[in-house]
């Protein structure tokens, strides 16, 4: 009984615990006490994805073009192609498709192809920072260049952020074992690359925080994600318009951290 009551407190201190504040440089970083909404959330995203709209598609054609065409260049190269069209020209139950698909799982070719589309997209990641500097200039009513959008890969943000992607990556992977696992990580680590770009925190603390947010507030990110999850990929449904609408995940994330965390700065000291 002791331990399941010093767990309850654990619980209350550490992660339901209304007060939570770290000092980050000349100020200081906590939950806000405002109430979020859903609705405000949206109403947030859509105004950056529209005041941004020209960065929005840039990013898509950058992002989708440079994945898809060395993605299909090394599945042609590598026999990729020729491996799925087998497959899908045979009808076979579903529990022979998943022996075979295992069994292709093993072969030399698929996992040099898969070593491949994974460093592609560590390497691809650092982009979305780029996004999340384009909202906060935004919001500072500063003036943004195309430049920006390629902010993660400047200086030691590129290997900050591809390794952060590793990590991110194997637990993903690993929690693929059983899905809702998956889906929790995703949910749990969805702050974490905002804290670490403009906080300049470690991965690992960036996750912490990131974990005591989404227990927090757990249906809003949830109903958030779905939702621009949707937006996403109906946007494709509209050809062109997908451009504009593939990156609103990336413009919710940035919203839901503005939203969940408040800083406030230190008053600089008199001499």
């Amino acid at each position: 009984m002791s331990i399941v009551f010093n767990f309850r407190i654990f619980l209350q201190d550490k992660i339901f615990s209304d007060y939570f504040c770290i000092k980050i440089g000349m100020g200081t970083l906590s939950f806000s006490k405002k109430r979020i909404t859903i609705f405000e959330v949206l109403d947030e995203t859509f105004f950056y994805a529209k005041k941004n709209w020209a960065f929005h598609v840039f990013f898509s054609l950058i992002y989708l073009s440079v994945y898809f065409s060395v993605t299909f260049y090394f599945a042609y190269r590598y026999g990729v192609i020729e491996e799925i069209s087998s497959l899908m020209k045979n009808i076979e139950p579903i529990s022979v498709l998943i022996e075979r698909v295992a069994l292709l799982g093993t072969q030399e070719n698929i996992k040099t192809f898969s070593l491949i589309v994974f460093a592609l997209q560590a390497f691809l990641f650092p982009l979305h920072v780029g996004l999340f500097k384009i909202y906060k200039k935004t919001d500072l009513k500063e003036t943004i260049g195309p430049s920006d959008l390629f902010s993660g890969y400047s200086g030691v943000n590129f290997f900050i952020f591809v390794s952060y992607f590793i990590l991110w990556k194997f637990m993903m992977d690993l929690s693929f074992l059983f899905f809702p696992l998956a889906f929790l990580w995703i949910l749990f680590t969805l702050l974490a690359t905002p804290l670490m770009f403009f906080k300049n925190l470690s991965s690992f603390r960036a996750i912490s925080l990131s974990f005591k947010a989404t227990i927090r507030h757990i249906f809003l990110l949830f109903l958030a994600f779905i939702l621009s999850l949707f937006f996403r990929y109906a946007g494709f449904l509209l050809f062109v318009f997908g451009l504009f609408t593939y990156p609103v995940i990336i413009t919710t994330i940035y919203v839901l951290y503005k939203k969940i965390f408040e800083e406030t700065s230190y008053p600089e000291s008199q001499t």
